[in-house]
């Protein structure tokens, strides 16, 4: 019986440590180890058997992972707006080029790193609501609009800020304002010439007007058609 219990007591512990080695590995995300499954036990053979298998699932769910993670970054690379991530700590997750462009700065760590360079944002970002939208000038003269929003990944908290350049957009308005305002004084203007050029008219046509203020008339008529 004592010689039994020792054998059960011996493969006990090797399989806790086996297990425990696993699972040590799975803490510290390494997927490469692999347990012997040709050893003269058959038994502990299927247990290796069983957590290569499991080893095998957990390394082709970690590559899938990373596969979809790259695609989002090149995803996030190719859009025209800016897009910039950062942590709770206000460690920077991710930033494309388009948000590095739009603001005029070189790849950054932390976001006080962006803060220094835009203390109006640090405020925006402080106090700003996720419904919120914040207009900035970028050190290039780029009218730039802000929008900030959050999410719960895990237990961290990650900031979003989406970052669209509207210089466009303002000079069309700016264009249409101009447009609309040339419109109204034109219009304006007319109405105020029109009886000047009615009245040139009937005097310029009135029987016995001398031919001197007739010229003169005619040079006003001529002025106002310019």
């Amino acid at each position: 019986d004592s010689f039994i219990t020792g054998a059960l007591v011996k493969r006990l512990n090797k399989s806790n440590a086996k297990l425990k080695l696993f699972f040590d590995a799975i803490e510290d995300k390494e997927n490469m180890i692999q347990f012997n499954e040709y050893s003269g036990d058959r038994e502990m053979n299927a247990l290796s058997r069983s957590l290569n298998r499991i080893n095998e699932l957990l390394a082709t769910a970690k590559s899938d992972s990373q596969k979809q993670e790259k695609f989002y970054y090149s995803l996030l690379e190719e859009v025209p707006d800016g897009v910039l991530a950062w942590s709770s700590e206000k460690r920077v997750i991710f930033v494309n080029g388009a948000a590095l462009r739009l603001l005029g700065v070189e790849p950054i760590i932390f976001l006080r790193q962006l803060e220094e360079q835009y203390p109006a944002l640090k405020d925006f970002i402080a106090h700003g609501n996720v419904e919120d939208s914040f207009l900035l000038q970028s050190n290039s003269k780029k009218q730039l609009s802000l929008s900030m929003n959050r999410m719960k990944l895990n237990s961290e908290t990650i900031t979003l800020l989406a970052i669209k350049d509207i210089s466009n957009e303002l000079s069309e308005k700016e264009s249409e304002s101009w447009s609309k305002l040339t419109r109204v004084l034109t219009h304006e203007i007319m109405n105020t010439i029109a009886p000047i050029v009615s009245l040139s008219q009937t005097l310029s046509l009135r029987p016995g007007t001398d031919e001197k203020v007739i010229r003169g008339l005619g040079v006003i008529l001529s002025l106002i058609h310019i």
